[in-house]
């Protein structure tokens, strides 16, 4: 799910029926590890669901912020496509319109010396 403001992480989610706007800036990134601490974050998008409502309750403040975690958790949204909308709105807004870093391809190691003297010799005696 593509963020609609790819710099602050405007994600678009549904919850109890209604369409609802997540987005972290960078108060909102900052609430999530005062109010959920150092590992909150990862434990919510692990299934922990009370976190879970916690944090769509911070994304939620900017745009909506009547909505509390009580609340999310009354509405009872479906988890993975919350979770991924989540995790699609946390991505706008810490790597912004790029996405996420992708890993640079694997190059084939260099072959160790020994092996190429041995291919040097080889081609040289004829033997191996």
């Amino acid at each position: 799910m593509p963020a609609v403001n790819p710099y602050t992480g405007d994600t678009p989610v549904s919850i109890g029926g209604r369409r609802l706007t997540l987005a972290f800036d960078w108060l909102a990134i900052s609430a999530v590890r005062t109010d959920l601490g150092a590992d909150g974050q990862a434990a919510a998008l692990a299934g922990d669901l009370y976190k879970l409502a916690s944090l769509i309750a911070i994304g939620l403040r900017r745009h909506h912020p009547d909505w509390t975690g009580d609340m999310v958790v009354a509405a009872s949204p479906p988890v993975v496509p919350t979770i991924k909308a989540v995790e699609a709105a946390l991505a706008a807004a810490w790597f912004g319109p790029d996405g996420m870093p992708k890993e640079p391809a694997k190059e084939n190691p260099p072959e160790p010396l020994r092996t190429r003297c041995a291919r040097l010799w080889q081609r040289l005696t004829g033997r191996g």
